[in-house]
């Protein structure tokens, strides 16, 4: 089963700052996977007969609109509902998107008509910020000022859409994929900052990670973990660490469970390494036979393949040869 979505938000990738500011201006296409239509409310899956548009044939409506006590529920699920039916665009006229869209919110909300009204204002405002983003100006990207675009661009997406929505509404809309956003801008400037020592970057990352919301926190929790465990590693490895020291240092990162499997994982690559060094020495010594045709040398070295490697790691040594 699968669904669609766009979010016209500040994104969460903090490597691709600048896709994610084009994300906040112009609007990107993702992709999820519910487990089951519970997951929005036991909403209809969508057939080719009866989907808007066929990119959204066999998909779920993603995000969701509620309403509270006859008040409606500002959350991100909101835009997400928008932007389903927004990422039909050029398949759709928009009159038409924009009337299925109105009749979705009618719907969802029948029994609630003043949600239904403050989501169909939200819906414009939204079209509105959308359109006016268009016009905002655009900048030459290159290698050198790419910082500094996504600077200027994130500065300025975030001022426009403050004419478009109130405090409360962009916080409850957009404020945690803003948050992520300018984190991720932040952590690039560091990063990319000459004059700062690696220690001197460690802790100001470490003071960003200190202001995240508790829930994002928890998510990048794992790759804090790993981030953590290859500085321990890699300094471990400078001095001369054993096997049996890597081990203790990944039983205290990240339990014994995962310290075990990774040191299997090791093993498993070491083989690989072993292996492979060992094919190409020979394989090189049949290729430089000029006693062979060139069709008994192919054929040799396909052995050879055949020999040292099993069916799925000879299509891993495609990427090697």
């Amino acid at each position: 089963m699968k669904t669609q979505a766009i979010r016209f938000g500040l994104g969460t990738a903090a490597v691709l700052v600048i896709a994610a500011v084009y994300q906040l201006q112009v609007g990107t296409h993702s992709s999820g996977a519910p487990e089951s239509p519970a997951a929005y409310g036991g909403a209809m899956v969508s057939t080719d007969a009866n989907a808007f548009a066929k990119s959204l044939a066999g998909t779920i409506p993603s995000g969701s609109v509620r309403a509270n006590e006859g008040e409606l529920v500002l959350e991100p699920g909101l835009i997400d509902r928008f932007d389903y039916y927004l990422s039909t665009i050029g398949e759709r006229p928009f009159d038409a998107i924009k009337a299925e869209i109105e009749r979705n919110l009618g719907q969802e909300l029948k029994l609630n008509p003043r949600a239904a009204t403050e989501a169909l204002r939200l819906f414009k405002a939204y079209i509105d910020f959308k359109r006016a983003a268009e016009s905002l100006p655009t900048i030459a990207l290159t290698r050198d000022n790419a910082l500094e675009v996504a600077r200027i661009q994130t500065e300025g997406a975030l001022a426009l859409r403050a004419r478009h929505f109130t405090q409360i509404e962009a916080n409850a809309l957009f404020g945690l994929s803003d948050t992520l956003t300018v984190d991720s801008l932040a952590r690039l400037e560091i990063e990319n900052n000459p004059q700062m020592s690696p220690a001197q970057k460690k802790l100001q990352l470490t003071q960003l990670d200190a202001k995240l919301p508790p829930q994002v926190r928890e998510w990048r929790a794992p790759q804090a973990r790993m981030n953590s465990l290859m500085d321990a590693e890699n300094s471990a490895r400078a001095r001369g660490a054993s096997e049996a020291e890597l081990l203790q240092i990944r039983t205290e990162i990240v339990g014994a469970e995962a310290a075990k499997a990774m040191a299997a994982t090791d093993q498993e690559e070491a083989s690989w390494q072993h292996r492979l060094a060992a094919y190409k020495q020979d394989r090189d010594r049949v290729l430089a036979d000029a006693r062979w045709s060139e069709a008994d040398r192919q054929a040799e070295v396909q052995r050879l393949r055949e020999r040292t490697f099993s069916e799925s790691d000879r299509k891993r040594l495609e990427a090697f040869e």
